[in-house]
């Protein structure tokens, strides 16, 4: 099976990064005081994390977009686990795209159309023009599918907008593609 669209992209994203040990119970220390947490990091959450992060670096080259999703998913339980799963609000909005991205390839659109919105909000809230055009192109697609014309014409009007403030040619292609699909 050869990965596509999604897959293809997602596969093809860096690693993510821990960075030293150091850096990363440094991380730790000031999560624990912003947010008065009770959790100690312990070199079991690291070794963990950077056990996930291998099976996903080495799955992503695969061509086996279950496995994948599986391996992203651990991932995000051993940051989750490690107290470290809201540290970054790009990382989190980029996960959830991962999944919304899981979804659509599979099929379930129900699924996928929360999870592109969560996405989408967080993008803008981040102000990732990029993240901003292909999450709203995405709903556009879901809701031109669902036979909402409307709704699908506005979520195509934002999409383009924040593809032309974005210095991200392949959002921009992107874009042009989904317009394509729907005005066709």
């Amino acid at each position: 099976m050869k990965l596509t669209g999604d897959l293809r992209i997602a596969a093809a994203a860096p690693p993510l990064s821990l960075g030293s040990p150091a850096a990363y119970f440094r991380r730790w220390a000031d999560a624990k005081h912003r947010h008065g947490a009770t959790f100690m990091p312990s070199i079991g959450n690291y070794a963990y994390i950077l056990t996930c992060q291998l099976r996903v670096a080495t799955i992503r080259k695969t061509v086996a977009p279950l496995r994948f999703a599986h391996a992203l998913r651990h991932l995000g339980d051993a940051h989750a686990h490690a107290g470290q799963a809201d540290t970054d609000p790009l990382d989190r909005a980029n996960a959830i795209r991962s999944l919304a991205a899981l979804d659509d390839v599979t099929g379930a659109a129900a699924e996928a159309e929360p999870l592109w919105r969560e996405a989408h909000n967080l993008y803008v809230l981040l102000n990732v023009p990029g993240g901003m055009a292909e999450s709203a192109a995405r709903l556009a697609l879901l809701a031109w599918r669902r036979g909402d014309r409307q709704e699908s014409r506005s979520w195509l009007a934002e999409a383009s907008t924040a593809a032309n403030i974005g210095d991200d040619p392949e959002a921009r292609e992107y874009v042009r593609y989904v317009s394509a699909q729907v005005e066709a």
